[in-house]
């Protein structure tokens, strides 16, 4: 029978320059809020808001993944601040506004309101407590 072994031959030179970057557990989670953040905010500029709401699905659904890692600091601001600025922004809109967007975007702005509606009511305080903090 014929062994084949496994060739272990690293090329050490693509490896020059390179560091390997060692983060916690809690600056991943961190790192992963904070870019679904920066991509809310992307779409937030352009009036997106059924992707928004899609965004915001996974900003909380990564949010509750990584609670307990995360709370041990307090809330974190990415979080606090991305809620802030959704409601306020998703507050800002009038009816007359609503119809005359695309019905996707009207639609998806609907739904994030009633997500940040109920998203919200848990974390009343800390948002008053962030909007005093920012203003």
């Amino acid at each position: 029978a014929v062994v084949r072994r496994p060739n272990y031959d690293f090329d050490s030179s693509s490896d020059e320059g390179e560091t390997r970057v060692v983060k916690s557990e809690k600056q991943k989670r961190t790192d992963v809020l904070e870019e679904i953040e920066k991509k809310i905010q992307e779409k937030m500029k352009i009036g997106d808001f059924a992707t928004i709401s899609d965004y915001f699905d996974d900003f909380n659904k990564n949010y509750e993944k990584s609670k307990r890692i995360l709370d041990v600091d307090g809330m974190p601001d990415c979080y606090l601040r991305t809620c802030y600025v959704l409601e306020t922004l998703s507050n800002s809109y009038t009816k007359a506004e609503m119809k005359k967007m695309n019905p996707s975007s009207s639609k998806g702005l609907s739904i994030l309101k009633q997500k940040l509606k109920k998203n919200n009511k848990a974390y009343v305080a800390e948002l008053k407590t962030f909007e005093e903090v920012t203003l």
